[in-house]
């Protein structure tokens, strides 16, 4: 009976059986990796990557099944699956939020579109890799993070943008006052309003935890023409 049974879901025929498991193989697997997405507080939770997981699946199997049902000699079967990797970027690009500057999802993105490529290695019976992969992805989402965080500690990406009433601006002596407070500044974007009269300074830097943005930006006001300062967080 399990021989049987084995025999069925690696089977390249589609069957009730083999169709069954591969659904419910990817209900367990896509639900696993929705979990831990809901621990960090995502909205895209169990039942989402359930949902993407089972659905690429099925698509996977309608994609082997039409050939056989309807004896097809030409064209190309693999065209419902190829429209998954497609048409799960909207799903992607929905769970990524912008909000004054700041990004969040980029990685909930990155796993709906690896989930629903998790679906297909599983409708085509790839059972496996499948699992190999979800235990990676479990890795990269949960040791990955710790690690990168570790690093992170010392340092944070962000970004200060500047406000001056003037066109005159010297973004050397800028650095120079962020050197003092321990932020390195990797890139700098200026903007020219040539009818305001103003320009727009951007500085990408990497600061400490322990930078006292207050001290800083009092120290900005009081030594530029400023009109605002503002300090951005970028959040994957």
């Amino acid at each position: 009976m399990f021989e049987r049974f084995i025999e069925s879901i690696n089977s390249p025929e589609i069957t009730l059986e083999s169709a069954v498991f591969k659904l419910l193989l990817s209900l367990v697997l896509g639900g696993i990796v929705g979990i831990e997405r809901k621990r960090k507080g995502q909205m895209a939770g169990v039942r989402t990557f359930a949902l993407i997981c089972m659905g690429s699946t099925l698509a996977m199997i309608v994609s082997a099944y039409i050939p056989i049902i309807y004896n097809l000699k030409v064209g190309d079967p693999a065209r419902v699956a190829a429209q998954v990797v497609s048409g799960v970027g909207f799903l992607g690009a929905g769970a990524i939020l912008q909000n004054k500057g700041s990004i969040r999802g980029l990685t909930t993105a990155a796993g709906i579109w690896i989930v629903a490529a998790l679906g297909l290695a599983i409708g085509v019976g790839l059972y496996l890799i499948a699992i190999i992969t979800t235990a990676f992805i479990l890795f990269t989402l949960v040791s990955l993070e710790r690690y990168e965080h570790q690093v992170m500690s010392e340092r944070s990406a962000k970004s200060i943008q500047i406000v001056t009433k003037s066109l005159k601006v010297n973004t050397a002596e800028m650095k120079q006052t962020f050197s003092h407070y321990n932020i390195i500044v990797h890139d700098v974007l200026l903007d020219y309003n040539y009818e305001n009269q103003t320009a727009v300074i951007t500085f990408d830097v990497l600061t400490k935890r322990t930078t006292n943005f207050e001290s800083l930006f009092s120290e900005m006001k009081s030594t530029y023409p400023l009109i605002s300062i503002q300090l951005r967080n970028e959040i994957n």
